[in-house]
């Protein structure tokens, strides 16, 4: 009686660590570069949806490139003129350049603030809200910002950095929004330039250096923007 008594306790024990165990080796692990990226929605913060798939099967497309920004990063801000330059280059070479905002208002500010943070800053790009971080996961993006290539086959080129001094926030440890070294390797350009010309990318998954995601709180949860914007649909 008593041996079958300490093996049920042990059983009860042990029980959530087997339950934990197992949900975590289900969790999806998210795209590895060369997987094929599922079709998803977002709205920006101006209120437009944008679906991935439509833009990539714009007549003439060859992609789309998604970048993750925040406005309260000051290593995601130091990038605020390269993020321009490469929507620029991909204006001209019918790639779709979507800027995607992982963070809680909470820590981001409402749409509005983002809105008027992506003026000021002059983007000349979309930026969507991705609020729960469920796309943030799938494509594992770990901080801001962080550049995604997807192809017109849906697959996923390149994720990683912009190039490799966009991590530098200078010799004071909080210096004034813009100032940052130069770069001696522009990474995201050259995978462009390789994906363009037709040519295997030399660098396919490169470590991005900056914040990390602000995830959803309670909150955001009460927010009524969120709550209006949940409703149509989003994740």
């Amino acid at each position: 009686m008593k041996k079958s008594v300490a093996l049920i306790t042990i059983i009860l024990l042990t029980l959530p660590f087997v339950i934990y165990a197992q949900n975590q080796t289900s969790r999806d692990p998210g795209y590895e570069i060369g997987d094929k990226v599922d079709n998803f929605t977002l709205m920006s913060v101006d209120g437009k949806p944008y679906t991935l798939y439509t833009e990539i099967e714009r007549e003439g497309s060859n992609g789309v490139l998604l970048m993750w920004v925040s406005w309260n990063c000051p290593i995601s801000n130091n990038c605020n003129d390269r993020m321009i330059e490469v929507a620029r280059f991909c204006a001209e070479n019918n790639i779709k350049f979507l800027g995607i905002n992982p963070n809680s208002v909470y820590y981001d500010g409402p749409n509005a603030a983002v809105q008027k943070a992506a003026e000021e800053a002059g983007f000349n790009f979309p930026v969507l809200r991705d609020w729960n971080a469920v796309y943030t996961d799938k494509f594992r993006s770990r901080a801001t910002p962080t550049a995604m290539l997807i192809d017109t086959e849906m697959v996923l080129r390149y994720r990683g950095r912009i190039d490799n001094a966009h991590g530098w926030l200078g010799s004071e440890r909080f210096p004034a929004r813009g100032s940052s070294r130069e770069p001696t390797e522009n990474t995201l350009m050259i995978a462009l330039n390789e994906f363009l010309d037709g040519k295997e990318l030399t660098k396919t998954d490169m470590r991005s250096i900056g914040c990390s995601i602000k995830r959803l709180s309670q909150y955001d949860r009460n927010h009524d923007e969120y709550k209006k914007w949940h409703g149509k649909g989003g994740n």
